[in-house]
C-alpha cells in the first residue's frame, strides 16, 4: 500500500466526528457527523442516519459527496461516492453507545439505515503546532521565503 494512503488511513481511524458536504436543489450543504471509517477492503467511511432525514433524498439525487475532517492541526478530505443501505449486520458491528444516544430504539430500528460513502480521491495536511507553524512563518517572511508548514499528500482510493 502507498505511503501517503496509510497515511490518510490513519488520519480517518482516529477521527470520530466530520463534515459530510452534499449537495441539495439550492447548493451544497455540511453537516457535522459521527464518522466510522472501515479499514477493510473498500475502505468504505459509514454513517448512520435516519430514513427521513434530509441527506437520504439528497444522496439519492446527487450520490457525490466530500468528507472533511480536523484532528489538532490535521486536516483531510475525502471525496467519494455515496449511498444508502440497509444492512442490519454492519449497522449492529459499528453500533455504539454514542449512536443509541441518537437512535435509542437501537439498530434495529426500522427508521435507521447505512449511508456509505465509497472514497476516491483524498488529500490530508499536517501540520506543526500552531507555536512552531507561527516561528516558521515569522522566519520565512523575514527571508521572503515561502514557509514549510507541513506535510500535504493527495491520494486515489481503489
Amino acid at each position: 500500500m502507498h505511503e501517503k494512503t496509510e497515511e490518510l488511513r490513519d488520519i480517518l481511524d482516529d477521527v470520530r466526528v466530520c463534515m459530510l458536504v452534499d449537495s441539495f436543489q439550492g447548493g451544497l450543504r455540511a453537516r457535522p457527523m459521527a464518522l466510522n471509517f472501515d479499514d477493510d477492503e473498500d475502505e468504505a467511511l459509514w454513517f448512520v442516519t435516519d430514513t427521513t432525514s434530509g441527506k437520504v433524498d439528497e444522496v439519492a439525487r446527487s450520490p457525490k459527496v466530500c468528507v472533511s475532517v480536523q484532528d489538532g492541526q490535521t486536516y483531510a478530505s475525502v471525496s467519494g461516492t455515496a449511498e444508502i443501505v440497509d444492512n442490519r449486520a454492519k449497522l449492529k458491528d459499528i453500533w455504539n453507545p454514542f449512536i443509541d444516544a441518537w437512535y435509542p430504539d437501537g439498530p434495529d430500528s426500522p427508521s435507521v439505515v447505512l449511508l456509505k460513502v465509497t472514497p476516491e480521491y483524498g488529500e490530508y495536511w499536517k501540520g506543526d503546532n500552531k507555536l512552531v507553524a507561527g516561528a516558521k512563518m515569522l522566519i520565512a517572511a523575514a527571508r521572503d521565503k515561502r514557509p514549510d508548514v507541513g506535510e500535504n499528500a493527495k491520494v486515489r482510493f481503489g
